[in-house]
């Protein structure tokens, strides 16, 4: 393994705090660049990603927010972070088999029980995100990555949004990836952004089984009119009819008639069984995970930041901004396009989860650790603790 010392002194000043060693470049995309380290105190690679807060940041904290509070086998996995003054380092997983769209692009389409195994892994950790009061917005191929195992890990929580109770699931956020933004997005008002992930996640559906999106894409108005048609084909070889009627159903015009994850997961196709081979994507590397590697990470791996440090530095405008696509996947076509987003006022705001989560942490000192600690441990002190925390925090924002 060839280490080195970065060029970039912010991201060296971090390294060298953490106890990372300095291996490679990823790739960029709009204010973010992800990089491969590795840590000689476990013998394990991470990604750093380094977040520039500008004035084309749309959120600050979203990613980090999410990633703080969402853990299940199909979300990828945080294990530490720093915020600097206009800086935010992010520690995820390294999950090196790549993205979802470049195994597809290689090797072609899912097929058989792995395919449904992989479509059942993916609504649990949407099921997980919307459970969380999360919605992602920006779902697609590229955005999901193929962990050492072989297994679907749902990434890039960049422009994630927090939505209270209080709103009735309603957006006006105008963000995603053009060809899996669902058409209520499209006609620039407001929506419900679970079942805007629910459409963008039946696009993933139908790319993993065929290699093709489900739309004519010759041109913006030819694919526009195709969106709204309600005439979704599928080719003679689709491999599964059962999951081509969930599919059609996932993608109904009219989100009020679309599904929500709940629902999906009820439907037979997905109650089968499925051992660890169909959930493999990729043939499993025979070496230890991080998690398994790190047992004591929890007595290492935190931040260092303080409350003040999260209310002094972290940019509190949220204005649009390019940055969608993980790193870990150069472009790919149209499939791949960067995340779009309009110059309209309503999204240049702070999102709600942001404001609830800082007034909470600023009002009471208890709950440092949910501002300033990413400890790793046990798990059942793991959600223990987690749900401890909600609690306390949905209580004091009548969430």
């Amino acid at each position: 393994m060839s280490l080195s010392k970065s060029d970039d002194p912010e991201l060296q000043q971090f390294l060298d705090e953490k106890g990372y060693q300095y291996i490679s470049p990823i790739g960029s995309s709009g204010s973010a660049t992800c990089f491969l380290v590795h840590s000689a105190r476990y013998n394990v690679n991470f990604v750093v990603k380094k977040m520039v807060i500008n004035d084309k940041t749309i959120c600050s904290d979203c990613e980090l927010y999410a990633l703080k509070q969402l853990s299940g086998p199909g979300i990828i996995n945080m294990y530490d972070y720093s915020i600097k003054k206009n800086l935010i380092f992010i520690v995820l997983e390294y999950c090196k088999n790549g993205s979802l769209l470049s195994l597809i692009k290689d090797e072609g389409p899912i097929k058989g029980k792995k395919l449904i195994s992989l479509c059942k892994t993916l609504l649990k950790a949407l099921q997980t995100i919307h459970h969380g009061r999360f919605a992602h917005l920006d779902i697609k191929p590229a955005n999901i990555l193929i962990d050492r195992y072989g297994r679907a890990k749902m990434a890039d929580f960049g422009i994630a949004r927090f939505i209270r109770p209080d709103e009735n699931n309603m957006e006006d956020q105008k963000a995603g990836t053009l060809y899996f933004m669902a058409p209520e997005i499209h006609n620039l008002g407001i929506y419900d952004p679970f079942k805007a992930d629910v459409w963008s996640l039946g696009v993933t559906f139908y790319y993993i089984a065929t290699k093709k999106v489900p739309f004519v894409i010759t041109t913006i108005e030819e694919f526009k009119k195709s969106l709204n048609s309600r005439n979704i084909m599928f080719p003679a070889n689709f491999p599964n009819y059962e999951l081509a009627i969930v599919i059609k159903k996932m993608l109904t015009v009219e989100p009020e008639l679309r599904p929500t994850v709940d629902e999906i997961l009820q439907y037979k196709i997905f109650n089968q069984t499925f051992d660890k081979n169909d959930e493999m994507l990729v043939k499993s590397q025979l070496i230890s995970s991080p998690l398994s590697q790190c047992r004591k990470m929890h007595e290492n791996l935190r931040s260092h930041n303080d409350v003040a440090l999260i209310s002094k530095h972290i940019n509190h405008e949220g204005i649009p901004s390019n940055v969608n696509d993980h790193p870990n996947e150069s472009n790919h076509s149209n499939l791949n396009k960067d995340s779009e987003y309009s110059g309209d006022e309503t999204n240049q705001r702070k999102c709600n989860y942001t404001k609830a989560y800082i007034s909470h942490v600023k009002s009471n000192l208890s709950t440092k650790k949910l501002a300033g600690n990413m400890i790793l441990g046990n798990a059942s002190q793991i959600k223990r603790r987690r749900q401890s925390d909600i609690y306390s925090f949905r209580k004091m924002n009548n969430i």
